[in-house]
């Protein structure tokens, strides 16, 4: 298991100001087949957009796991 260092910015609605705060972010490597094609433009966006690969990943699983949530 990997251990990462995360800061995260959020917006106190209370006082109105950023906020930055440093998590940590406990990730195991998975191994998975992608279709090729999906994975260049996955690439491509990471870098036009200065993310990681597993960010767009893991951000894209949440986004769809909170849809199946909801039916």
């Amino acid at each position: 298991m990997q251990t990462n260092v995360v800061s995260k910015v959020y917006l106190n609605e209370q006082t109105k100001e950023l906020t930055k705060e440093r998590i940590k972010v406990v990730r195991k490597r998975s191994s998975f087949d992608i279709n090729i094609e999906l994975l260049k433009d996955l690439k491509i966006q990471a870098v036009i957009h200065d993310k990681n690969v597993y960010e767009i990943v893991e951000n894209a699983i949440r986004k769809e796991l909170e849809e199946m949530k909801k039916g």
